[in-house]
């Protein structure tokens, strides 16, 4: 009796390991706050960088990065549908290199208005 309560504690102690290596996987890697203060945050920011086309290789495969972790990071507020798709309009101009259409699709005040948390 004692083998089969240790054994079902051993089974459901993997099972939860298991199960929170699964979700860390899954969480972006970086969080909201950290892609705004990384990414969009002051003159010099990675974004201005990359609209003005003066952003190394590298700081352009961070701020790629930062986009993919924004993506993936679900709406603090509003319409998940609206989320992604101001933020797959911003990878769209990053990619092409399309300053001025990334600077009008990452308006600070249109996604704010619409998701920006408490």
């Amino acid at each position: 009796m004692k083998k089969v309560m240790l054994m079902g504690l051993l089974a459901v102690g993997a099972m939860a390991v298991l199960l929170g290596t699964n979700q860390a996987a899954l969480a972006p890697k970086y969080t909201i706050k950290e892609v705004m203060k990384k990414g969009f945050a002051g003159k010099g920011s990675l974004h201005a960088k990359v609209a003005l086309g003066t952003a190394t290789a590298e700081e352009k495969a961070l701020f790629a990065e930062l986009l993919v972790s924004l993506y993936e990071d679900p709406a603090p507020r509003g319409e998940q549908k609206s989320w992604e798709g101001k933020v797959e309009a911003i990878q769209k101009a990053a990619k092409d290199g399309n300053g001025k259409a990334l600077q009008a699709a990452a308006n600070c005040k249109a996604c704010h208005d619409a998701h920006k948390g408490k």
